[in-house]
This record gives structure tokens, sequence and C-alpha cells, in this order.
């Protein structure tokens, strides 16, 4: 992403994208970018507590994770739900 001044002189943000499937196999460049990303996360961190990641990576973890233990909820927002469920006379089927 580059910038471009307005006539102002304020900064107007710009962005292009390219097709990679352009310039070359698709997948040879899918195949490369993988291996690069794995290249990245093998790579040794400064804090061993805090590996390298990746971006998307927190995401995809928050993903499994909620996945398998369910989306977090507070209580004032279950009662929320559960009052709109019963005053629209829908089962409430959430678990408290």
């Amino acid at each position: 992403m580059s910038q471009t001044a307005n006539a102002d002189g304020s900064l107007a943000p710009q962005s292009s994208r390219l097709d990679p499937a352009k310039f070359r196999d698709g997948d040879d460049f899918g195949n490369e970018l993988d291996g690069l990303m794995d290249t990245m996360r093998a790579t040794p961190p400064t804090d061993p507590a805090q590996p390298v990641l990746m971006a998307g990576d927190p995401e995809y973890a928050e993903y499994e994770r909620r996945s398998k233990d369910g989306i977090p909820v507070t209580d004032t927002l279950l009662e929320e739900v559960r009052e709109v469920c019963k005053a629209s006379g829908a089962k409430f089927i959430l678990q408290d």
C-alpha cells in the first residue's frame, strides 16, 4: 500500500492487487507462499514464550478454541437473550 498526496497536502491511501496467476502458475505461488509461512513460523523466537506468528494465526487458533469450547457470552448478554426469547415466544436454546 502506498500513499499519494491530495491537493491539500493530506495523504490518500492507495492500494493495488495483482493476480499471481498472470505471472506464474497459481499453484506454484500458493505452494511457495505456504513454504515461506512455514519457514517464518519455524524461526526461533526472541522470546520463547511468544512464538513467531503469521497474520491470521491468532484468529485461526481462536476459531479452533471456540469451535471446541463455544463462544464466551457474558451473564448480562445471556439474560438479555433469555428475555428476548421470553418476550417473543421463542425457545431459549443457549446453555447457562
